[in-house]
């Protein structure tokens, strides 16, 4: 009897023991890692792969893996460029000097870009506090995005404020341009070509300017603001995807402007010509 006794006591404590494994991870499964959000805490220009430059330092030296948080958002005296050296990743960009005085400058050097990946959740890029003057606080990226996720793109700026995105727009995942502020957005130096849909929201009045066009890959265009402008300039293209077709909708009670102008009214269109007033 002693025997059979042990026999079950050893056997239950294994399965205690299973129970608990199985039991922990199925919480990481149903609770998955949280995002870790990063500072900058550089007062002058720097590397992003800087760990010195960063709060905290753990898990990783510096945000690059897809979900972390990146907060480029503390008070500055003069501008400051942060360089991109490798293939970076993040899931959240908050960008914007924090009083709105000065601005931040993301750029490349020798090919490093700027990934959004937010484990399928939606990445977020917000560019300043609705705070500052006119010119004083317009960030700029100067580097290549690549979408591996949907990205909202929040402007909350200043009139007479431009937040450029001088690299364009590539990748997969659909692509938000949310208008918040006065300030203005600016899509320029290389196409936007995300495989997915674009679609201006927001409440705010600053116009919305792609500069190099609109690529094949974008498979539905949404101008779905009230207050702000989607604006093609007269030197960039707009290029229908022959494949799927491309799907233009207007929500929105202001124009959209196509090469000269082309005005949308809440209907879908297909259109063969670039120029010309839609009604």
């Amino acid at each position: 009897m002693k025997k059979i006794s042990r026999f079950f006591l050893y056997n239950a404590s294994i399965s205690r023991k299973v129970f608990v494994l199985i039991s922990a991870l199925a919480l990481l499964l149903v609770h998955p890692a949280q995002a870790t959000p990063y500072t900058w805490i550089g007062s002058a220009s720097g590397d992003w792969e800087d760990p010195a430059n960063w709060t905290p330092n753990t898990p990783s030296p510096y945000p690059q893996l897809a979900g972390d948080v990146a907060n480029i958002n503390n008070n500055i005296s003069s501008t400051v460029v942060v360089t991109l050296n490798l293939a970076d990743v993040v899931g959240t960009l908050n960008l914007g000097d924090s009083d709105g005085t000065n601005k931040f400058t993301i750029t490349d050097a020798g090919g490093g870009t700027l990934t959004f990946n937010n484990n399928g959740a939606g990445a977020v890029l917000s560019d300043g506090t609705g705070l500052g003057t006119t010119g004083s606080n317009s960030d700029t990226i100067n580097a290549a995005i690549n979408l591996a996720d949907n990205l909202a793109i929040n402007v909350n700026n200043a009139s007479g404020t431009t937040f450029t995105l001088a690299k364009g727009v590539t990748g997969a995942g659909n692509l938000t341009l949310n208008v918040i502020g006065a300030g203005a957005l600016t899509i320029s130096g290389a196409s936007v070509n995300n495989a997915g849909t674009l679609t201006l929201t927001g409440t705010g009045a600053g116009i919305t300017t792609i500069a190099n066009g609109i690529g094949s890959s974008v498979t539905t265009i949404n101008q779905n603001s009230s207050t702000s402008v989607l604006t093609l300039t007269s030197t960039s293209t707009l290029t229908v995807n022959s494949g799927v077709g491309t799907t233009f909708n207007s929500n929105g009670s202001l124009a959209t402007t196509i090469a000269f102008l082309a005005r949308f009214s809440s209907r879908t269109w297909g259109i063969t010509a670039s120029t010309g007033i839609l009604r």
